[in-house]
């Protein structure tokens, strides 16, 4: 299996996690906008499965309820987001020069909750020019 594979999976078990508690899915739907229909029809597609990480890596208390319920690591989901198209950061080796700050990021499943400077390593949003 491929690593986007492998991040798709991980996705659905987390889309299946949220959609088990009204109080977990219910502020995904919110956030997302997406209607519960829709996200039956397109709880595949690699969008949505993007947005269900995006929404767990949105909240660390999340991710590590989520983690252990799943038998993995915090860092597991991080990667996983990481492998899946429109990530905001990469969290792999080559994101950062400094391995400790690597290890740090994906040890705490932060990536695209800390403010970095975008440029060629981080493909975050870029600054607009002033006027």
């Amino acid at each position: 299996m491929t690593q986007q594979e492998n991040a798709q999976i991980l996705a659905l078990q987390a889309l299946a996690w949220l959609a088990a508690d009204e109080d977990r899915i219910g502020p995904f739907l919110a956030q997302s906008g997406i209607g519960i229909l829709e996200l039956q029809a397109r709880a595949g597609e690699t969008e949505v499965l993007a947005a269900v990480m995006d929404f767990l890596l949105g909240d660390d208390a999340r991710v590590v309820e989520f983690a252990a319920g799943a038998g993995r690591a915090p860092a597991e989901v991080a990667a996983a987001r990481a492998a899946l198209p429109g990530a905001r950061c990469p969290t792999g080796p080559e994101s950062r020069p400094d391995p400790a700050a690597h290890a740090f990021l994906a040890a705490a499943a932060v990536c695209e909750t800390i403010l970095l400077p975008p440029g060629p390593k981080c493909k975050g949003p870029q600054p607009e020019e002033p006027a």
